[in-house]
């Protein structure tokens, strides 16, 4: 038997297990702005994307409507 604080606890936790991610590359000239947005239980898979861009373009992370970090890429440098 679940006690009252139990049934709602649940929900709440599986929310939080998954967070919003946006991902805004910014223009370059090999290629164009464009925002990401996905859910994932950590800032792991958004760090890939900003990383594996093929445009090599500069890129803020979000998490939660929260700042994360910018990832910044020279064009010219290698991987």
């Amino acid at each position: 038997m679940l006690h009252h604080s139990q049934e709602f606890a649940d929900p709440v936790s599986r929310r939080r297990l998954r967070h919003h991610y946006v991902v805004m590359f910014s223009a370059s000239d090999s290629g164009e702005a464009k925002r990401l947005e996905f859910y994932s239980p950590d800032a792991v898979q958004a760090l890939q994307y900003a990383l594996l861009d093929r445009a090599r373009r500069s890129a803020d992370v979000w998490e939660d409507g929260e700042f994360v970090c910018r990832v910044e890429r020279e064009p010219s440098s290698e991987e």
